[in-house]
């Protein structure tokens, strides 16, 4: 089996984290070969057989077909009514290395109330492997995670995601004790791997999100959908993808089974035989139908709810049309990958990045659309693709790429590299003014310091010294507050008793009330012989002529 670099590089990085962890994690971002990399583990592994574990039927049948053609093992599913026997051979004389199942499967129970993962000896697995392994939090997936790794301490667990953030922020460390390896979408993008995203913000007027709740860290589904299915939402999606899809085959995500119906009737009205649907219901027999019409290109549309966010892998898609805005990472992770493969057979045999990029600018694919519909967002922070390339950039280059992507047609790695360039400038920028003011501030307090030390400020401000008579045991000192008004004015507190700082701070308070000059102001009118007592006013013009400042 021939592996990318990154992907051995991945296949060593799980192996020595199995050596000090039960359970590791890899994320590596849709198109980069997670199934292949769970493949060369299973080579890796021989003779011990592995479980693999997901949460789809189209997971399964991917799992069991690359595992196969690639390694040679022999793979098989346990799910529905579908069932392997690990003690018999098969015609042909192998032995089942590997069982692909599914959750919902493993976890059933029959009449007896036995699951149906009982029927397995967890002894009999060298490893379990978790598909889209961000979902492994949930209660489902710990029972039967669980049932293997109490049944054989030995056992080691592999998860793969190309998104492990949760939008229900549910820890992934409840399951994995490391992170084996990170392969991201602009890692991919950057060495050649995955096609550079140029995003498109659509505006749709008078669309309102901002009365929408959220829940679960997402926009509330119902109350998204009631949005989307408005008239004036359904139609603004469709003339704008049209507009901006030109003849490129284009997947629609939406937000509920209803607003896909009404989207690709809409198209249809557009562009007559140009759209299909598909959802949770449709029939396999007809999804299949449907989704090799789209291969083929007999439809350009492909609009859908919640089917092709994971496993669904097209290369030709070249336009994702997002009709369903998200505050969720992991959604909007996942929903972009559907569109980043490359044309088949583009990079193959390239070893270098430049090359594999240049290639990529090439093909048939050279870049991937992403429509993102923006209406009044109100508090609500909608995902784009800047904050899945740029998602360590600090929040300000952000925000400037969504404004770049507003004001001209570019790809988001030019707008960001625009926005980091113009924030490392004003950062820099920020950093000088800043170290000019704190040596222009130090300079200034030593002046100060040095200034006020011999100066009287009961002579300055033309008050009588306090008589004071000292009371033993008398422990009375000054508030920080009270402290802080003599030090702002240049006046060592120390200097004096409690009752003489007193009468001096009661004094720059009057003198403010009074808008009189302040203390520093009245030290040098009173070195010049002018009278320390005039106003602010009064006092600013007559320090700019002695510093022969112009008014």
């Amino acid at each position: 089996m021939q592996l990318r670099p990154y992907q051995t590089e991945a296949l060593d990085a799980i192996q020595r984290e199995w050596q000090t962890h039960k359970a590791t994690l890899i994320n590596m971002a849709t198109g980069l070969g997670k199934t292949i990399v769970m493949a060369g583990m299973v080579e890796r592994l021989f003779p011990l057989r592995v479980l693999v574990l997901v949460h789809r039927r189209v997971l399964a049948e991917q799992a069991i077909d690359k595992i196969t053609k690639t390694t040679g093992a022999l793979a098989q599913l346990e799910m529905g009514m579908s069932s392997v026997n690990m003690y018999q051979p098969t015609m042909g004389g192998q032995m089942p290395r590997v069982v692909v199942a599914s959750i919902q499967t493993m976890s059933s129970r029959n009449d007896t109330g036995v699951a149906r993962m009982e029927k397995f000896n967890p002894l009999d697995f060298g490893a379990v492997f978790c598909d889209e392994a961000h979902h492994t939090p949930a209660a489902q997936w710990r029972t039967v995670i669980d049932y293997f790794t109490s049944g054989n301490p030995k056992l080691r667990v592999l998860g793969v995601t190309a998104t492990p953030d949760r939008a229900d922020k549910k820890a992934l460390g409840s399951v994995f004790d490391s992170v084996a390896c990170e392969y991201d979408i602009l890692f991919g993008v950057n060495d050649g791997w995955l096609v550079p995203p140029r995003q498109k913000l659509v505006q749709i007027t008078d669309v309102d999100f901002s009365g929408i709740h959220t829940k679960g860290g997402d926009l509330d589904t119902a109350e998204l959908a009631a949005v989307m299915e408005q008239e004036k939402s359904l139609h603004g999606v469709v003339d704008q993808t049209i507009r901006q899809a030109g003849d490129r085959k284009t997947l629609v995500f939406t937000a509920s089974v209803k607003q896909a119906e009404q989207t690709a009737l809409l198209f249809n009205r557009y562009r007559p035989n140009s759209a299909a649907m598909v959802c949770g219901a449709t029939p396999e027999i007809e999804r299949n139908r449907i989704l090799g019409d789209f291969r083929e290109g007999r439809t350009q549309f492909l609009c859908n709810c919640n089917v092709l966010t994971e496993g669904y892998d097209e290369w030709s898609v070249e336009v994702v049309s997002l009709a369903r805005p998200t505050k969720s990472r992991a959604l909007y992770t996942q929903i972009v990958g559907r569109a980043l493969r490359t044309q088949e057979g583009c990079i193959s045999g390239l070893d270098d990045a430049e090359a594999r990029r240049e290639a990529i600018a090439m093909s048939a694919k050279p870049t991937a659309t992403i429509l993102d519909f923006e209406g009044n967002c109100g508090k609500h922070k909608l995902v784009c693709t800047a904050d899945i390339l740029g998602g360590e950039m600090p929040e300000p280059v952000r925000v400037r790429v969504r404004q770049i992507l507003r004001s001209r047609e570019c790809s988001t790695l030019d707008a960001l590299e625009q926005a980091k360039e113009e924030y490392d400038r004003q950062y820099k920028a920020q950093q000088m003014l800043k170290a000019l003011a704190d040596r222009k501030r130090a300079k200034v307090k030593a002046r100060t310091s040095a200034y006020v030390s011999s100066v009287d400020p009961f002579d300055v401000l033309d008050i009588k010294h306090v008589e004071t008579q000292t009371v033993r045991g008398d422990s009375r000192r000054l508030t920080d507050k009270q402290s802080k008004i003599l030090l702002r004015a240049g006046i060592d507190p120390s200097k004096r008793s409690y009752a003489e700082n007193c009468r001096v701070i009661d004094e720059i308070i009057s003198r403010w009330h009074d808008k009189r000059c302040t203390y520093k102001q009245a030290v040098i009118l009173k070195k010049h012989g002018l009278n320390p007592n005039m106003s602010m006013k009064e006092a600013s013009r007559a320090l700019d002529g002695i510093f022969g400042k112009r008014r």
